[in-house]
């Protein structure tokens, strides 16, 4: 199943809702007599307006960084205040992790980026080639980073600048990861749960449901 097809649902919702929200605000409108049209205006809440995907936190760097989609990084030193960073891409962003004091970003369409100052930002390679794959998540241990996405896609580097994709051969998209103990966790659609050491051999392991699983975190144990 196509990506598009997979998330055609809820946007054909809202566009069903919007369009009744408009038929019903016409006719609201000239029953009351409004002689002038109607304006709507942005209410920007803090700290912005943009649906955010993912957030990542360094206490070491004392950073936050936030991603969004059409490109959009925000980067903060309090979690209060966050500033607007150029990424250089338009693409959906999907997931953030730090990797020691560096910035890895991955997204739509295989898009890897990096940084070791916010003001920054840079394209990583894939070694493979261009994919359409989106990367859905990534996570990092001392020495590997991991990203994993659509057609169940695993990519591994060692700097978060190049990037080798593994044969995983788990069967499902994948769209989360974690690292913890020792063991990076991946999840993905119809209950996926898969571990690896390295993130290039991975082993499925059993999850007891077939729902989709979005997303993993690693808080002490596994």
């Amino acid at each position: 199943m196509n990506r598009i097809s997979k998330r055609v649902g809820g946007e054909g919702q809202w566009l069903t809702g919007l369009l009744i929200g408009f038929l019903l605000l016409v006719p609201f409108q000239k029953s009351f007599g409004v002689g002038f049209p109607l304006r709507w205006r942005w209410s920007n809440p803090r700290p912005h307006g943009n649906n955010i995907v993912d957030m990542a936190y360094s206490p070491a760097l004392g950073l936050g960084v936030q991603v969004a989609e059409r490109g959009q990084i925000y980067t903060s030193d309090d979690l209060d205040t966050w500033l607007p960073r150029d990424s250089g891409v338009t693409n959906a962003l999907r997931a953030v992790a730090f990797f020691g004091p560096r910035t890895v970003i991955t997204g739509e369409a295989g898009v890897v980026l990096y940084a070791d100052s916010v003001a920054d930002f840079r394209p990583g390679t894939l070694l493979d080639g261009p994919t359409g794959d989106w990367l859905e998540a990534v996570a990092a241990s001392t020495q590997t980073l991991v990203a994993v996405g659509d057609n169940s896609a695993v990519y591994t580097s060692t700097d978060g600048v190049s990037w080798k994709r593994q044969q995983a051969s788990l069967g499902q998209w994948l769209r989360g990861v974690a690292f913890g103990n020792g063991t990076f966790v991946a999840v993905g659609e119809n209950g996926l749960i898969a571990t690896s050491p390295n993130g290039t051999n991975w082993t499925s392991q059993p999850s007891g449901t077939t729902t989709n699983l979005n997303r993993a975190a690693f808080t002490g144990n596994f």
